[in-house]
C-alpha cells in the first residue's frame, strides 16, 4: 500500500464518520503506556548478526512455512531452550 492510498483511506474513513472522540485521551494514553511495558516486561529485544548466506536460508524456509523469520527464529529458540531440541555436539 502506498502511502497516497493509505492516506486517502485515513481521510475516507474520517469524513465517513467512523472515528469517534475518545471520552478520556490521557487515561487511553495511559492504558497503552501500561499495554506496551508489559509487553516489553515480558519480551526481550536482541539484535543477531547471521551470515547474509543463513540469514537467506532461513527467510526462505519461513516464506516456506507462511511465517515471519523473527517468528521462526523465536520458535527455534524456544524449542532449543526448552529442551525440544538438541545441540549436535
Amino acid at each position: 500500500m502506498n502511502p497516497n492510498r493509505e492516506d486517502q483511506e485515513l481521510l475516507d474513513s474520517y469524513e465517513s464518520g467512523e472515528w469517534r472522540p475518545v471520552d478520556s485521551l490521557q487515561r487511553e494514553i495511559k492504558r497503552y503506556q501500561e499495554y506496551a511495558a508489559a509487553w516489553l516486561e515480558e519480551n526481550s529485544l536482541i539484535s543477531l548478526a547471521l551470515p547474509a548466506k543463513d540469514f537467506g536460508k532461513l527467510q526462505k524456509k519461513a516464506n516456506e512455512a507462511g511465517i515471519p523469520y523473527q517468528a521462526l527464529i523465536a520458535r527455534l529458540i524456544h524449542q532449543y531452550v526448552s529442551g525440544d531440541m538438541q545441540a549436535k555436539p
